[in-house]
């Protein structure tokens, strides 16, 4: 099997950084490496992980004089990293986007005047105020000049001169620093017009075709596709070209919203500053990629609280476009972030370090740890994406629970009396059965929350959750009986036992030497039960076996047949087997009869 050089499980990147000038809170002299495709660093705040992104990234942007640039000596695998070869991205750029524009012949030509004019102004001259705001473009387009005419650059240069030289960098565009929205319509031209230049060529009537496959995939597909995997039911039109007659694209670029079979409906444009925030970070990046970054033109990606405003359940599927699109073309990606979600989730081949102050210790800001520190982070985080991931299951699932909740709710506000929730119908069934074999009056209504399957206990804690967050409509006391088998790992006993104004919590205690574990069927006997296997052998599974050298036996209601089970326990039983709902009954009995 062939090894993907770039695969992100192989051939761990080693990035090295070296600070020559004291820059805020580092000191000359800073050195740290890095290890890994994915770095993930995480730390509270103020422990300097933005000042870090720019000491990689060379540059601070909000230094308000000229000199913005940070002297620092980056490696990568031993190579020396310019400027040029980081995209950074930080979420203070993608809150406000452009609109994307038409591109065309008219664009260029716009683009070539504006690189005209400002050399003409101040040899592009990146400290002149006129260009805070396109650094990058005029820091391209000098150096393409400076290129092209090294002695002449200073003394002058005309304007056909200028024109020339920037004419045959195909790719230049001259754009604002924002984000890639200003990108999008040019990326499109430059696809489309490409094609055009080879259908030209092959001869449109009578030559041979030309295969425009020969191009790679067209940026709208692999947006949409980029688009699709992130669950943005948002695409791209599929049908750019360059007119004839304009030199313009035939359609400006515009986001629409898809049908439910998945295709864009025309009549639906959407602008991107409709966009939430998080689905604007996740459209910049796609943007990125349409662009396309390699790792010839770009070596690192540099990603600063980029997730700031990411809903999670969107960080799964930006991990699969960050390993698609550019670890695996050799990329080192490097996350600063804050999100629980992120470092929870992130993948087996992520590499983690936490950030720490300056303390004066001399024991170092950067640490590397293992992803066992955020496991249970992972557990929980995993465990909610998992319930949400399929919308239409989990929409069906609060709707009955709404359903429920709602019907709870009219529960409450007609009964007159306390009620005692059961996790299921049969729970109940017993202990009606219980409170009327053993002598109880109490007044209380017994009702029951799941089916007669799984579920009880989730809707327990649902019912509880509803009450705490609305105790106005409870006028009389409720009271939660849980089984005994409830997990148990965030739930101990003692909250279990804690009254919560009108709400009363309860566990069924475990009695081990009981022959069924589970449930409230715990609380019979194995005489009981044995006799009741006698009468009928198909209701009740016996299990014998060695425990600590011992024959244990245990007994397992049979699949589908608890219902049946119940039935003939409540039909066949004496006062006798329900002895162990004593204890239960009068706790019960107790609590109504408490005064208000």
């Amino acid at each position: 099997m062939q090894i993907n050089p770039f695969s992100s499980r192989c051939c761990m990147k080693k990035l090295e950084i070296l600070l020559n000038q004291d820059y805020k809170t580092f000191k000359s002299g800073f050195n740290i490496i890095f290890e890994g495709n994915l770095v993930l660093l995480s730390g509270v705040n103020g422990t300097g992980k933005s000042q870090l992104a720019n000491i990689i990234d060379k540059y601070d942007d909000l230094i308000p004089d000229a000199n913005k640039a940070i002297q620092s000596h980056i490696t990568l695998d031993g190579e020396e990293v310019l400027r040029r070869d980081v995209l950074k991205k930080s979420f203070k750029y993608y809150i406000s986007i452009n609109e994307i524009g038409n591109a065309g012949y008219n664009t260029r030509k716009s683009g070539v005047q504006q690189v005209w004019q400002n050399y003409s102004n101040n040899r592009l001259n990146l400290a002149d105020p006129s260009l805070q705001d396109f650094q990058r473009s005029a820091k391209e387009a000098r150096q393409i000049l400076e290129a092209a005419y090294a002695e002449k650059f200073d003394s002058g240069l005309n304007l056909k001169e200028v024109e020339s030289a920037i004419y045959r960098v195909e790719e230049f565009t001259w754009q604002v620093d924002d984000v890639f929205s200003s990108q999008i319509a040019n990326i499109f031209f430059n696809h489309a017009n490409r094609i055009a230049i080879g259908e030209k060529a092959a001869g449109r009537i009578g030559g041979r075709a030309f295969d425009s496959a020969v191009l790679g995939d067209a940026p709208w597909k692999t947006l949409n596709s980029v688009l699709s995997l992130l669950r943005i039911n948002y695409g791209f039109r599929d049908d750019y070209s360059v007119s004839d007659t304009t030199g313009e694209l035939n359609h400006i670029p515009v986001l629409y919203a898809r049908r439910n079979d998945g295709t864009i409906d025309l009549e639906s444009p959407r602008k991107l500053n409709d966009l939430s925030d998080g689905e604007k970070a996740i459209i910049s990046l796609v943007f990125a990629v349409t662009s396309g970054v390699t790792s010839s033109h770009k070596r690192i990606i540099l990603l600063d609280e980029f997730d700031a405003v990411f809903n999670p359940s969107l960080v799964e599927v930006f991990f699969k476009v960050l390993k698609k699109y550019f670890i695996d073309k050799g990329i080192l990606v490097f996350i600063i972030t804050h999100s629980s979600a992120t470092l929870s989730l992130a993948p087996e081949y992520t590499q983690f370090y936490e950030m720490y102050k300056d303390d004066d210790s001399n024991m170092g800001r950067v640490f590397k740890t293992s992803r066992e520190n955020y496991k249970e982070l992972r557990v929980a985080n995993k465990s909610y994406f998992n319930k949400i991931a399929d919308q239409k299951k989990r929409i069906t699932e609060l709707v009955k629970e709404n359903k429920f909740l709602n019907a709870a709710k009219l529960r409450f506000e007609t009964r007159n009396k306390p009620t005692i929730f059961c996790e299921g119908k049969t729970d109940s069934a017993y202990l009606k059965h219980a409170k009327k074999t053993l002598g109880y009056t109490f007044d209380a209504a017994i009702d029951h929350i799941g089916g007669n399957s799984n579920g009880g206990c989730s809707r327990l804690n649902n019912l509880k959750d509803f009450i705490q967050a609305n105790p106005g409509f409870v006028t009389q006391r409720i009271i939660l009986i849980y089984d005994c088998d409830v997990e148990k790992t965030d739930k101990s006993d003692e909250q279990f036992n804690k009254n919560l104004a009108s709400l009363y919590v309860r566990r069924i205690k475990l009695i081990e030497s009981n022959p069924i574990q589970c449930g409230i069927e715990n609380l019979f006997s194995v005489e009981t039960i044995e006799s009741l296997r006698k009468n009928d052998s198909s209701l009740v599974e016996k299990v014998v076996s060695t425990r600590e050298d011992k024959n244990v036996t245990t007994f397992f209601i049979r699949n589908n047949r608890k219902v049946d089970f119940q039935k003939a326990i409540c039909t066949s039983a004496a006062k006798k087997d329900f002895k162990h709902f004593d204890g239960l009954l009068k706790e019960i009995s107790e609590i109504v009869a408490e005064e208000k």
